[in-house]
């Protein structure tokens, strides 16, 4: 029997990743004003400054509990890896051929993990996009950041890398 793994190709949105290093730089500006206004004896300012840090990583908190992180880009093209080929979009890589450099599965849609709102943590559910593949065809290095759906997903590939014999 054929063993196929299907997924799709991950690749982070730049301004996505922009906007959530924004959103820290300002906690990090409300912080120092705060200092400022404690320094200059400016005490009732001091008090907004913290209740506006910890109100807003409160209710950042409690509407990502447990939930599904935010996906951060988008998905571009296809992936099919079998015992023979790898397929990403149209371009097809047989396995014959390639030097696998790393094939990193740590993460599926599901899995518990642990989220952050200016440096206090919360339980939320990874969206499983951060699983890598690199590899070497015909001397250019290739390298994919790719989605699994979930545990059974996970395994599914777990197999399929013990099948395939390549050159590591």
């Amino acid at each position: 029997m054929k063993t196929q793994f299907e997924s799709h190709i991950y690749e982070i949105d730049e301004n996505k990743k922009v906007l959530n290093e924004r959103t820290d730089l300002i906690f990090w500006i409300i912080l120092l004003l705060m200092i400022l206004f404690i320094v200059i004896e400016w005490i009732w300012m001091a008090i907004i400054a913290i209740s506006v840090i910890l109100v807003s990583a409160i209710v950042t908190m409690i509407t990502r509990w447990g939930v599904i992180e935010p996906l951060n880009g988008n998905f571009t093209k296809d992936l099919v890896i079998n015992e023979n080929e790898i397929i990403v979009g149209d371009v097809c890589y047989p396995v014959s051929e390639l030097r696998i450099r790393r094939i990193t599965t740590d993460d599926y849609h599901g899995l518990s993990t642990t989220g952050y709102s200016f440096y206090a943590r919360y339980p939320m559910k990874s969206n499983g996009t951060s699983n890598h593949l690199r590899f070497v065809y015909k001397g250019q290095d290739f390298k994919y950041q790719f989605r699994i759906r979930g545990k059974s997903h996970l395994e599914q590939l777990e197999e399929l890398k013990n099948n395939i014999r390549i050159k590591w």
